[in-house]
């Protein structure tokens, strides 16, 4: 047993270096943790600039974990509020193991302006708790993203989050940069580079392709480390379901699966 949690803590710290989960919902998790989905509940916790106007309310469940180990899994909840130009959201998430977990709790903001053109800024509290030890580490941090309408085929997304409130924590800052490109009606290309102080770059390639009006199907390759991505997302009259399948470096195969609201 003892094997295992350092062996998952190693990962673990190699993915998501003791903070929250690098992205909720499946729709993103399917794109390799790309964090700019539009119209997704979920862009509360992964990307403010991405979340949603034309509703003005917005709910998610969310639940992933591993094939290969039962004991580490991550909850979510999420709602997004929004109104004119303006939208907001709060986000509660859970993630754990029987000897370690991390809550955390996500307010955000996001500011439309003309051409689409977007500024979104969040705040984090996050709590990692080791059972063995009965030690507890808290951390806050703000997010800061921004969306600019290249043309009306492609997008440009950047965000600069986890800016710490002490300089200890230095070492959770992390930058990502994405384009989207609209090939037709059908599919979109996104592409995403990830850095932060103390892990390796992380590069995503994924394609977002829709069979029907219901059924999208997403895929992806991303690397540091290396993860394959498949997802399906099925919308039902005001519900969406999403699910998500990948093989990690690591983490071997997971799963994940998340219900919103349109």
């Amino acid at each position: 047993m003892k094997n295992i949690f350092l062996i998952l803590l190693w990962a673990g710290q190699a993915c998501y270096g003791f903070t929250p989960p690098i992205s909720l919902g499946s729709s993103s998790k399917a794109l390799g943790h790309y964090a700019f989905l539009s119209n997704d509940v979920w862009s509360v916790y992964n990307a403010p600039n991405a979340m949603r106007f034309d509703s003005i309310w917005q709910a998610g469940l969310a639940y992933s974990s591993p094939f290969w180990v039962d004991e580490l899994r991550t909850v979510a909840s999420a709602v997004n509020y929004s109104k004119g130009n303006q939208s907001y959201g709060v986000c509660l998430s859970f993630q754990g193991y029987s000897v370690w977990n991390n809550v955390s709790t996500t307010l955000a903001f996001c500011q439309r302006f003309q051409n689409n053109n977007r500024l979104g800024v969040s705040l984090r509290h996050a709590r990692s708790y080791f059972i063995e030890n009965n030690r507890a580490e808290h951390r806050l941090g703000i997010s800061c993203a921004w969306q600019l309408n290249m043309n009306k085929a492609l997008t440009y997304y950047g965000q600069l989050h986890n800016i710490p409130m002490g300089v200890h924590q230095l070492r959770y800052i992390q930058f990502s940069s994405a384009l989207n490109h609209r090939v037709n009606e059908s599919a979109q290309l996104v592409a995403q580079l990830s850095i932060a102080i103390d892990n390796a770059p992380r590069f995503t390639l994924g394609i977002l392709y829709r069979i029907r009006t219901s059924l999208h199907i997403y895929g992806a390759l991303c690397t540091g480390p290396t993860q394959l991505s498949l997802g399906l997302r099925y919308s039902l009259k005001r519900i969406v379901l999403t699910t998500a399948f990948s093989q990690h470096q690591r983490l071997r195969h997971s799963q994940s699966f998340d219900i919103q609201t349109l």
